[in-house]
């Protein structure tokens, strides 16, 4: 049985009057607008026949809308539960958009929709913790910036990152005073 909130997001297109009074629903995907489910238009069980007179002699009759009738109620919620079930398995609700989105939208690693994730990772990139700037990394032997670089600008010096050993470039701990791999003294 499909959730209450599926039938509510569902477009309305039934007809009230006219010649073909009935009922027919539309699902877009929240994300994107290329998935579109639409129900068959299903007559109504009593629609007046009374729409070849009122062409005929161009006035329109005095009964009330079909909205206000028990039956219309009735058979309205029956054809939208009917069809919120058909299409139930086909969309997700997003938690954080609150929004129902096609199974091509939908990230399930993630437990959101595209849209939602993009906003995440953008969130955390926007971060302020992300957004500091990087340590200057100056040369050990006379001191100048050498941020990027292989070698010293002014020295000439090869430029070894921290934790990595001038000797074997293996991965040392921060707090070595020797290599644990080549035994060459770090500091």
């Amino acid at each position: 049985m499909a959730s209450s909130t599926l039938i509510k997001s569902l477009e309305d297109l039934s007809q009230t009057s006219g010649e073909s009074v009935g009922f027919q629903f539309r699902m877009k995907c929240g994300s994107c607008p290329k998935v579109v489910f639409t129900s068959e238009f299903v007559p109504f069980s009593q629609g007046s026949g009374t729409a070849g007179l009122t062409k005929f002699f161009k006035k329109e009759p005095a009964a009330p809308p079909p909205t206000q009738n028990p039956a219309w109620k009735a058979e309205h919620d029956q054809v939208a539960e009917a069809f919120a079930n058909a299409i139930e398995d086909r969309f997700t609700w997003c938690p954080k958009c609150e929004k129902f989105v096609c199974e091509k939208c939908w990230n399930a690693v993630r437990d959101m929709c595209l849209s939602c994730c993009a906003r995440y990772a953008q969130s955390a990139y926007d971060d302020p913790y992300m957004m500091r700037p990087k340590e200057a990394q100056k040369c050990t032997k006379c001191g100048a910036d050498v941020s990027g670089a292989k070698f010293c600008p002014k020295c000439g010096s090869k430029v070894i990152p921290k934790g990595i050993c001038p000797g074997c470039s293996h991965k040392v701990p921060e707090d070595a005073l020797f290599c644990p791999e080549c035994g060459q003294k770090l500091k």
